[in-house]
């Protein structure tokens, strides 16, 4: 008799301490996923079926992973790209870089953080990008430089198609074509600070290459795309964003109609807007001059077009 009372007693025990740890573990999974989803309410959890608890905890695990996932990406660039045809087949090749350096930059950029990382002195990136010329055709994507007062800019490459257009109307394509690579390239930008995609829709993505001859049409589109890179470049605190060039040329290897734009974000460039921000009570600033207009480069007929050499410092 004497050992059931103990068993019964130990058995009590272990029941209480059972309850005790479900509590505990109940209330660190409720702060935990509590972060992961400020509207979690455990009481509307507990009160559901255990299989729609089990669909919901899935859900919020996937979405806290993902989000773990695109932070661990950021600073990614692009390294090298080349394109040409080897044989019958016209190949593209695209390398991406990952580095702490990176990181890093993406991180301060994030944080607007008001001591960026610092690098040996580099190059005047505005000239460097103006010596490229014809070679924008060959490059795409993010790279990260270090300019001639040792910080690291992020320079991104962007193209896209003009509309098939009727003659009177191709410069109005080219300059539509112009605006979504403006776009692009600042969502590139974005992309290597969140490493998010940026469009909100693969419709979007399809809206921008259908050919289009109606200039308010295409107009809306851009417009569009404008506003959800601004939306997410203001959800990322990311000032500073500014065009470098735009152009517009005939591709060597396929004859295709290209226009393209650069954007960069620097430190400098980060300051000089929010200096901007801070002035705009006061008196308007002077309109700038339009740029003097370029002569156009002969365009030659290589096999194959490639990215210039990288910085090796930045990286």
């Amino acid at each position: 008799v004497q050992d059931m009372k103990d068993i019964s007693e130990i058995r009590r025990t272990l029941n209480r301490w059972g309850k005790k740890t479900v509590r505990l573990t109940d209330a660190v999974l409720d702060r935990l996923i509590s972060l992961a989803d400020e509207d979690y309410d455990p009481d509307t959890l507990n009160a559901m079926p255990p299989e729609k608890q089990k669909v919901i905890l899935e859900e919020l695990f996937s979405k806290s992973l993902s989000r773990v996932l695109t932070q661990a990406l950021a600073g990614v660039a692009v390294i090298y790209t080349s394109e040409g045809r080897v044989g019958e087949e016209y190949q593209v090749l695209v390398g991406i870089i990952w580095s702490p350096n990176l990181s890093r930059v993406a991180w301060g950029i994030r944080n607007d953080s008001d001591t960026p990382l610092m690098a040996a002195k580099g190059v005047n990136v505005n000239q460097w990008i103006a010596s490229l010329d014809t070679k924008l055709l060959g490059i795409w994507g993010t790279r990260v430089v270090v300019d001639d007062q040792g910080h690291f800019n992020v320079v991104a490459f962007a193209q896209a198609e003009p509309a098939r257009a009727a003659l009177n109307r191709q410069n109005a394509a080219i300059h539509r074509a112009k605006e979504i690579a403006e776009n692009r390239a600042r969502a590139l930008i974005v992309n290597f600070v969140a490493e998010k995609v940026v469009l909100k829709s693969n419709q979007d993505s399809q809206q921008i290459h259908q050919e289009r001859e109606d200039t308010s049409s295409g107009t809306e589109i851009t417009r569009r795309l404008r506003k959800v890179v601004q939306g997410r470049r203001q959800t990322l605190n990311i000032s500073g964003l500014h065009t470098v060039k735009r152009w517009s040329a005939t591709h060597p290897l396929t004859g295709q109609k290209l226009a393209g734009a650069v954007v960069v974000w620097s430190p400098s460039s980060r300051d000089m807007a929010r200096r901007m921000a801070q002035s705009m009570k006061g008196p308007q600033s002077k309109p700038k001059s339009a740029p003097p207009a370029k002569k156009k480069a002969p365009v030659q007929k290589p096999q194959m077009i490639e990215s210039v050499t990288i910085d090796t410092s930045a990286y």
